[in-house]
């Protein structure tokens, strides 16, 4: 099993734990899941195109005022393409403010991410520290479901002389679990 395997399976008992603490929360609490579609450019050296997959995480509010709410999000991203592979997870605070049917929000996120060339050497494939700031737009669709429009990132990927800066755009749906 490579280390990148390794790494996602350490991270399924936190994600099965999150969503377990979720569903037996108190009623007032609210926790979100989300899914998407993913296309990231991973940096402008040549010989490195648009990577596309899913992205998917779980969100926690951890404090609301009347418009502002501020949660926790635990993000995992998938992405492949030429042969190339990218996978990163990270967590961090999500700030957002709702405005009708409409919630913008911006979130700052650490964790690591995964990069392989695809090249098969092990100097082609780095593990390592990501960075990432983000900005989305979210419609009420209904009580329980968003669409997220679309969600911006900007990451830094502290491989191998920090020449990696992705880039992605996502689009995918929100699902509300608890009160909302």
């Amino acid at each position: 099993m490579n280390k990148g395997r390794i790494c996602l399976v350490g991270v399924l008992p936190l994600f099965v734990m999150i969503i377990s603490l979720a569903v037996t929360r108190e009623a007032e609490s609210q926790v979100s899941v989300y899914g998407g579609f993913t296309a990231a450019q991973i940096s402008n050296l040549e010989g490195t195109n648009f990577l596309y997959g899913p992205t998917g995480g779980v969100l926690a509010d951890l404090r609301s005022s009347h418009r502002v709410d501020l949660s926790a999000d635990l993000r995992a991203s998938y992405l492949r393409g030429s042969g190339q592979t990218f996978t990163g997870l990270v967590v961090g605070p999500k700030l957002t403010v709702a405005t009708g049917k409409f919630s913008p929000s911006i979130e700052a996120l650490v964790g690591f991410g995964r990069y392989s060339d695809g090249l098969g050497n092990p100097a082609s494939t780095s593990t390592d520290t990501l960075v990432e700031g983000s900005f989305a737009l979210d419609r009420t669709i209904t009580k329980r479901l968003d669409w997220r429009l679309v969600q911006a990132s900007y990451s830094q990927f502290f491989e191998d002389g920090n020449r990696f800066h992705p880039y992605s755009f996502s689009t995918g749906l929100v699902i509300h679990i608890g009160a909302r």
